[in-house]
């Protein structure tokens, strides 16, 4: 059965599937259609998650036998299992078929990849899937909706702008959805909720900080520890926010992975930069970011954003952390710009300031 993005939340909530692909390039719908079906098992008793890369020379025997096998502590879990090229392998089309004709109940198999080439619906393992789950058509907004679709992400952050106000908003970020988003979610924490004006679009748009946070994640992603520290320390002395520049974290970290992700897959990385939002203009910082630190590496500094999240809300982390926003922050710049000697820092000394960080190097 294939549904589309904007139809995700209203089929699960009638059930999940045994098995959901989710293929497109627009990478943040992609993301955001992941994200709800995952939050929908969460609350459904699957505590645990299993994730896979299907690269060359990716064992599909192991994925069959793993999907199978629950640790002591969790009932029900989801196997995540990616798609770089969208493609699977002669050895493997029979297991993966195998696998979705026969998931167990207490497995939910999700299988992310990009837009499939028309020879891929032919394949055994994909007509097994239409038969047996549900198939997530992932399709770029077309300009002439992206207009609406800004209109309703603002709604649900609270948020009413007239159509000056949305037409800035649409000219700056040029179509690209993951750029639209992280706009909204800026202006979100800067505006308050209620009437959104062109004037307090163009004062957010234009906020010195963001200059600021710029500059302190692009000389994170360009390895300059010492810079991207002192930059930090003079947005904190500022007064600036800390989840503004964890929002900014979280942007570029999402952009690195979803580029990580195209590479591996076998795009030139500069096409695989562009498919994500970089441009040009960043594109030496996190091409040296992205030869800096391996896929893994970027998903452990996205969970330590997402505890930074909860400190800055006033909830306990899900790992053993300071309880510091800004010393987290310290710690994450940190990594992310290549210190190595940062796990000496953690959560076990009182408080750890950049300065302490720059004098670990």
């Amino acid at each position: 059965m294939k549904i589309y993005a904007n139809q995700v939340e209203s089929h699960i909530n009638k059930g999940l599937p045994s098995v959901i692909l989710i293929s497109g390039d627009e990478v943040l719908l992609q993301q955001e259609a992941a994200d709800q079906i995952r939050a929908k098992a969460r609350a459904q008793g699957f505590t645990e998650r299993e994730l896979y890369f299907a690269e060359r020379g990716f064992d599909w025997g192991t994925l069959l036998s793993h999907a199978g096998n629950l640790s002591l502590f969790a009932t029900q879990k989801i196997v995540e299992l990616r798609l770089p090229t969208g493609k699977v392998a002669k050895e493997g089309n029979e297991l993966l078929t195998e696998l979705i004709s026969n998931v167990p109940e207490d497995i939910l198999l999700i299988i992310l990849a990009p837009k499939l080439e028309r020879g891929v619906t032919s394949a055994k393992w994909y007509k097994a899937l239409d038969k047996a789950g549900v198939i997530v058509d992932v399709r770029p907004i077309k300009p002439e909706h992206l207009g609406r679709w800004m209109q309703e992400r603002l709604r649900k952050n609270g948020l009413r702008a007239d159509t000056d106000a949305v037409r800035v908003l649409s000219e700056r970020v040029e179509g690209n959805l993951l750029a639209a988003a992280q706009e909204i979610d800026k202006i979100s924490l800067l505006v308050p909720a209620g009437d959104l004006s062109l004037k307090q679009v163009q004062s957010a748009v234009a906020n010195s900080a963001r200059y600021d946070v710029y500059r302190l994640t692009d000389a994170a992603l360009n390895g300059w520890k010492r810079r991207a520290l002192k930059v930090l320390d003079g947005l904190q002395a500022e007064g600036t926010e800390p989840i503004l520049v964890l929002w900014a974290v979280l942007r570029d970290l999402h952009q690195l992975i979803g580029a990580a992700h195209a590479h591996k897959g076998g795009k030139n990385l500069n096409t695989a930069m562009r498919g994500v939002g970089i441009w040009d203009n960043r594109s030496a910082a996190f091409s040296q970011a992205l030869q800096l630190h391996s896929i893994t590496s970027l998903y452990g500094f996205l969970d330590h954003a997402s505890d930074i999240d909860r400190v800055i809300k006033g909830q306990k982390p899900r790992k053993v952390r300071s309880g510091s926003a800004w010393n987290e922050l310290s710690l994450l710049i940190a990594a992310l710009a290549g210190v190595e000697s940062v796990k000496g820092l953690g959560p076990k000394t009182n408080f750890c300031s950049a300065n302490q960080l720059r004098t670990a190097q």
